[in-house]
């Protein structure tokens, strides 16, 4: 399950449950037919657990970029050290790309850093 919070400039996608490729795939379609794509994003994966590979991750990677054609910043919020580790491997596959992401375990820090 997901939705998305308008806050100001920023668009927050929440996710709760448990999430896999075509999940994430869904909201990223969604994301790009309501043009909220061309904001900075925090994803709220606090209250989801994955259920992904290796090559989903490289999926998921290849249709963000698709969608991002312009420089924005992406935040991505967890406290689980699973997330944590398989979102850093997602930024990796990203970087390089004009999007700048980052993981955060601070909701705090993480909107400051979408603010800067």
């Amino acid at each position: 399950m997901h939705e998305f919070v308008d806050d100001n400039e920023i668009v927050k996608v929440v996710l709760s449950g448990i999430v896999d490729l075509s999940d994430f795939l869904a909201i990223i379609k969604e994301l790009e037919a309501s043009g909220r794509h061309q904001r900075p994003r925090l994803w709220d994966l606090r209250q989801c657990d994955f259920e992904f590979d290796g090559e989903d991750v490289r999926t998921l990677a290849d249709a963000g970029r698709a969608i991002d054609q312009d420089p924005i910043k992406i935040a991505v919020l967890t406290d689980s050290d699973f997330v944590y580790a398989t979102t850093r491997v997602h930024t990796a596959f990203r970087s390089g790309e004009g999007v700048e992401q980052r993981v955060f375990r601070s909701y705090n820090e993480a909107m400051s850093w979408l603010r800067e």
